[in-house]
């Protein structure tokens, strides 16, 4: 078993970082039928860094595990500001950032009306 945020991250607004190998069909295409601009994560990088299970510090601002660096190429050029970060430490088994961080408390941000 594997949680979504194992492989499925937003990380800006009509974009998120996805691993292919594990995604369903169907959530693949409601993302496509949305225009998210889909970035894929290398088969050899999830297993090792996990990089989709990410924190989102703002739309168009995530920590990331730091050794994944092919997949924070591909995040920096769809125009995201990735914070790196050595989650040597941290990563037992299937863990990634996001699984061991508290939920941020942050601004509220704008309304989006309504």
């Amino acid at each position: 078993d594997f949680h979504i945020d194992m492989i499925f991250g937003v990380v800006d607004h009509k974009v998120a970082l996805i691993y292919p190998g594990f995604l369903d069909y169907q959530m693949f295409k409601w993302l496509k039928d949305r225009d998210f601009k889909l970035i894929e994560v290398p088969a050899e990088e999830h297993f090792k860094y996990a990089p989709a299970n990410l924190v989102v510090v703002e739309p168009g601002r995530v920590i990331m595990a730091r050794g994944a660096k092919e997949t924070i190429k591909r995040v920096r050029k769809a125009g995201v500001e990735v914070l790196e970060f050595d989650t040597s430490g941290l990563q037992v088994g299937t863990n990634g950032i996001r699984c061991v961080t508290l939920p941020l408390i942050r601004d509220p941000g704008p309304s989006l009306g309504g």
